[in-house]
C-alpha cells in the first residue's frame, strides 16, 4: 500500500475516468432516445424516423442493430422497386404483402433492441455513478489519513535525530 498522497492521486484519477466514461453513456442514452422518438411520430416521421436510425452511427457500431438495420434497408429496397415503376405491383400482391409483412416486424425488432440498448446503457449509468460515489466516500477518509501519515513521518525524523544525537 502507498502514501495516502500516491492513493488520493490514485483515487482522483480513477475518478476522472468514471466521469468521463459516464459523460459517453449519458450523451449515447441521449442519441438512442432521440433516434427512438423520431421513430414514434406520425406515418411520414416514422419513416425518416427509421431512415436515421438506420443511418446512425451508434446504431451501425452494435452487432445486433447493425444486422436489424441492413435488414431493413434490404426489405425497404426490395419494396420500392416492387411498388413504383411502370409495371408496379399493388399493395395486394403477395410479394408486397410479405415485405410489408417482414419490413413491420424489423421494424418492431429494431425498436425493441433500440429500448434494450437504452436499459443497458442506463443499468450501467447507474453502476458508474455508484462507483463514483464509492470512490468519493473513500476519497474522503484520506486527508486526515494524509495529515496522520505527515505527523508520523515528523515523529520519525525526531527519533532519527534523537538516536543520531545519542
Amino acid at each position: 500500500m502507498g502514501s495516502s498522497r500516491d492513493n488520493l492521486s490514485a483515487e482522483q484519477a480513477t475518478a476522472l475516468g468514471l466521469e468521463a466514461r459516464q459523460g459517453e453513456l449519458v450523451a449515447d442514452r441521449r442519441v438512442f432516445a432521440a433516434l427512438l422518438q423520431r421513430v414514434r411520430g406520425s406515418a411520414d416521421e416514422t419513416d425518416a424516423g427509421f431512415q436515421a436510425l438506420a443511418y446512425s452511427p451508434e446504431v451501425a457500431s452494435d452487432p445486433v442493430l447493425g444486422h436489424l438495420q441492413q435488414k431493413l434497408i434490404v426489405y425497404r429496397t426490395r419494396l420500392d422497386s416492387l411498388t413504383t415503376g411502370p409495371w408496379s405491383s399493388l399493395a395486394t400482391h403477395p410479394d408486397v404483402v410479405q415485405l410489408t409483412t417482414l419490413l413491420e416486424s424489423t421494424q418492431d425488432e429494431l425498436i425493441k433492441a433500440v429500448r434494450a440498448r437504452l436499459a443497458s446503457i442506463d443499468a450501467r449509468i447507474a453502476v458508474l455513478s455508484s462507483q463514483r460515489a464509492h470512490g468519493a466516500q473513500s476519497m474522503q477518509g484520506l486527508p486526515a489519513q494524509q495529515a496522520e501519515e505527515s505527523a508520523l513521518e515528523g515523529r520519525v525524523q525526531v527519533l532519527r535525530n534523537t538516536a543520531d544525537a545519542l
